[in-house]
């Protein structure tokens, strides 16, 4: 297999983790009842549940855009960038609900909100080094030969 190809049936393999990904996460917006996630945010801090839903209305676009350029890599531009925004922002809207839903058990709000910033900001750095420094990898290995 040339090197060309080892390229393309990585890229190939990741697209479709992506749009696995992708799926999941839209699937679990959906799922969700987030009207009342919203709504108990809402009796403690109306301005926190007015940036929750337009980040949640955010991840859905671009988590169906993720779905979009996977479905089709060869045909949507920056398919493998799209599709992996798509699939971070699953695992983000993730943390948001999972967060919210245990909303009852911190003392202060505060310490909500730095939970949930504190553990996007780690897995946003986990996950865009974990998915470049192997692209990398692979792009320096070609050079090499």
């Amino acid at each position: 297999m040339s090197p060309d190809q080892m390229k393309k049936a990585k890229r190939e393999s990741l697209i479709k983790l992506y749009k696995v990904i992708c799926f999941c996460g839209t699937g679990l917006m959906i799922w969700m009842d987030k009207a009342a996630l919203l709504s108990k945010l809402q009796l403690n801090d109306r301005y926190a549940a007015h940036i929750c839903t337009l980040y949640f209305t955010f991840a859905l676009v671009c988590m169906l855009l993720g779905m979009i350029a996977s479905s089709f890599p060869d045909s949507a531009p920056f398919a493998l960038f799209v599709s992996w925004n798509g699939a971070l922002h699953a695992f983000l809207f993730g943390n948001a609900s999972f967060h919210l839903s245990i909303m009852q058990f911190y003392t202060k709000m505060e310490h909500m909100y730095g939970s949930f910033f504190i553990t996007s900001a780690l897995f946003s750095i986990v996950w865009y080094f974990g998915t470049h420094v192997h692209e990398k990898s692979s792009t320096e290995k070609k050079k090499g030969c």
